[in-house]
């Protein structure tokens, strides 16, 4: 026996668009691929521009995770959305910190003679 009734929408607020998921879903893709391409060329420069793609694959994924927080938490005794949302900022300005950090060490790498020891 079916039933004609019209089974009520699954999301109710609004939708956040496959490209957002891949973003949030993608984010270890690059280390992998990254530390695919060490194990066969350890070079500095190539291991400063992997760490360079990595934390910058962090960042995007981080500041697509800030973006679309839409939780709420049921616990009012605790503020659980403030904590959060300050939790991802911290990520987000540190990530920042980290992949400006990242940039000068690799420019600075290949402004400089590559030395292998």
């Amino acid at each position: 026996m079916t039933s004609t009734a019209m089974r009520p929408a699954v999301t109710t607020g609004p939708r956040t668009g496959y490209l957002t998921a891949a973003m949030l879903d993608a984010g270890p893709a690059p280390g992998v691929v990254v530390n695919l391409v060490h194990a066969l060329f350890l070079r500095r420069r190539l291991v400063l521009l992997g760490d360079v793609l990595t934390t910058t694959a962090a960042l995007v994924s981080r500041t697509v995770a800030r973006a679309v927080f839409p939780s709420r938490f049921d616990d009012a005794q605790i503020p659980w959305t403030v904590l959060t949302r300050t939790t991802l900022t911290i990520v987000v300005v540190a990530v920042s910190i980290a992949l400006l950090i990242q940039l000068v060490k690799l420019l600075h790498a290949l402004v400089a003679p590559e030395v292998d020891a």
